[in-house]
């Protein structure tokens, strides 16, 4: 009978363990090059569309609208280098 309790008991706290795995994205390094003005190849005239989808990774967008003063922006995540 204490075994059968033992793992009815077992069985319940075993149910709750089920993790599920969460998919995150992988941030690709951020390149500046100053004399051809670019961010990892893209031009200053793209568009914020093209932009999120070559650097997924961004924490904040602030779009363009007629309050604007220097347009929208994509604010790209700040990684620390090892």
């Amino acid at each position: 009978m204490k075994a059968l309790i033992a793992l009815l008991a077992l069985n319940l706290l075993c149910s709750g363990l089920q993790a599920q795995l969460k998919a995150t994205r992988i941030c690709p390094a951020i390149y500046v090059d100053i004399l051809d003005g670019k961010v990892n190849g893209l031009e200053p005239d793209f568009t914020q569309g093209q932009i999120k989808k070559s650097l997924p990774c961004f924490t904040s967008e602030e779009a363009e609208t007629e309050n604007s003063r220097c347009g929208g922006a994509v604010l790209p995540v700040a990684t620390m280098l090892k």
